[in-house]
């Protein structure tokens, strides 16, 4: 699809962006809450990010809409030769899949870890994802990883 641009988020983005996680959908975090709710969360978790220095969060814009954002975040360990990068977050509306976007955003994520001269990166992906039926991931060289078990504690309801 042309016309698209990708780039940093900025503050100013938090609306939009807000926006693009209602209309992406289907996160548990986020079930019961209101719109204005889930808006209000997103808005301080884009000045937080923007804040922190140790993350990156872009953005997908097409014909003056967002329409997408990935962020990840570095991190170092003590027994990695390089920074690991955490791919929180690869998202786009619906509508907007299927045309390369999303390969073109993991592709500029995987560039700025090779920048940052990071170790490996590393993502969740939910498997009742279209993502992950559709093997989005494994189609581009990542590897899922049979030897690791995903633990969370969640600490808030």
């Amino acid at each position: 699809m042309a016309g698209h641009e990708i780039r940093p988020a900025l503050l100013g983005d938090a609306e939009a962006l807000a926006s693009a996680v209602i209309a992406v959908g289907g996160f548990r975090a986020f079930a019961g809450w209101s719109q204005a709710a889930i808006a209000a969360s997103v808005r301080a978790n884009v000045a937080a990010t923007l804040a922190g220095g140790g993350s990156t969060l872009l953005v997908v814009e097409h014909a003056e809409e967002l329409i997408g954002w990935a962020q990840a975040h570095w991190l170092h360990d003590l027994f990695l030769p390089g920074p690991e990068g955490y791919l929180t977050e690869l998202f786009l509306i619906d509508a907007h899949r299927g045309a390369g976007i999303g390969t073109e955003l993991l592709d500029r994520v995987v560039a700025e870890a090779r920048e940052r001269g990071a170790y490996r990166l590393t993502l969740l992906n939910g498997t009742e994802r279209a993502s992950y039926a559709r093997q989005f991931y494994r189609k581009r060289g990542w590897q899922e990883r049979a030897d690791v078990a995903g633990f969370v504690l969640l600490l808030q309801d």
